[in-house]
């Protein structure tokens, strides 16, 4: 479960996003992440919320 004070948003953290079959443009594999949502008070499902990091630009 997440721990209330372990994280705030704005916070950069290294995590794991599962591979997906088929595969398409989702991110996978171990990569830095920002937190953007954070579950606060009573919450029934705590869900934290994340936007990958890339180093690749847009064409």
């Amino acid at each position: 479960m997440l721990q209330p004070d372990l994280l705030e948003c704005g916070d950069v953290v290294i995590v794991t996003l599962p591979s997906h079959i088929p595969r398409g443009r989702e991110q996978q594999g171990t990569r830095p992440v920002v937190a953007v949502g954070l579950p606060w008070g009573k919450v029934r499902y705590p869900m934290l919320m994340i936007t990958p990091l890339t180093t690749q630009t847009g064409s």
